[in-house]
């Protein structure tokens, strides 16, 4: 879980918890990735953008909003069934 972070007003042990916990995210809108280029997204297998607001294909995709780093890769492993 990397660092814990100690509270002395919480008394909450992590052993206690269940070794087969399983994680489900909840979210209202598609998961966006960045990309360099909407090229560089299909080339890579994603295809999960509106067209209409990314029409051409060295367009920045999801510049602002868009996971990168470890959080895509991470995301990319989960979608693919690796993680």
């Amino acid at each position: 879980m990397g660092n814990v972070f100690e509270d002395p007003e919480v008394d909450f042990n992590y052993d206690d918890l269940p070794k087969d916990i399983e994680i489900e995210i909840i979210y209202r809108e598609r998961i966006r990735l960045f990309y360099n280029t909407v090229k560089s997204a299909e080339d890579d297998g994603y295809f999960d953008y509106d067209k209409v607001h990314f029409p051409k294909p060295l367009s920045l995709l999801y510049g602002f909003t868009g996971l990168r780093g470890d959080a895509k890769d991470l995301y990319k492993l989960i979608k693919t069934g690796k993680e």
